[in-house]
């Protein structure tokens, strides 16, 4: 008699293991990312907005500024690629961490932010497979550069910046301390016959 409980007796030593990976795409709207490309992703994407963004806001900010209209709108509308991207990004990184995408929307609480992203930048991914897709390959190198070239960016900025900007002050104190000095009075000095 057999027994309708037992195992089956299929063959699995040559079964498919969970390996199964994918490669992503740094301008995707969905897979997982792993945190070292979030952080690289994200950088590098921050910088090749702020630059068209900061020269279209030298040069359309002062015409708006003179009119005296319009300019928090168009300040605001600059920030959209910026909130949008940091969306698609969290989002992909959330569904990494195996949570549904709609989590990203806690960027915009306050304080809350500060965690959620914390959680985005130290939680481990899902291990393998999830609802979201397959699992990330590993890292490249240049993923690893990418996110400390800004840290140096800002290090060699921060170090030319600061020395200059305490010299800057001190050479104002200066200045004001020379125009802030009375000027000699004309009392005591005796008065010459044609001088009024």
């Amino acid at each position: 008699m057999e027994n309708i409980y037992s195992a089956p007796n299929a063959d699995l030593s040559n079964a498919p293991e969970d390996e199964d990976t994918y490669q992503p795409k740094m301008w995707a709207l969905s897979g997982r990312l792993g945190r070292i490309r979030y952080l690289a992703y994200l950088n590098l994407t921050m910088i090749m907005l702020m630059f068209p963004i900061g020269i279209l806001a030298s040069v359309m900010l002062p015409s708006l500024a003179r009119n005296g209209s319009g300019s928090p709108m168009f300040i605001f509308a600059l920030y959209i690629p910026i909130f949008a991207v940091s969306i698609i990004y969290a989002k992909r990184r959330l569904n990494d961490l195996d949570h549904s995408g709609w989590w990203s929307i806690l960027i915009f609480i306050p304080l809350v932010n500060i965690l959620i992203g914390l959680y985005l930048v130290f939680g481990p991914g899902t291990p393998g497979s999830n609802r979201f897709g397959k699992q990330a390959n590993k890292n490249p190198t240049w993923l690893f550069l990418a996110i400390f070239f800004p840290i140096m960016l800002i290090g060699v900025l921060a170090a030319v910046s600061i020395p200059a900007y305490q010299k800057y002050t001190e050479r104002a104190k200066a200045a004001a301390a020379r125009t802030e000095m009375p000027m000699p009075s004309n009392q005591g000095v005796p008065e010459v016959p044609g001088n009024r």
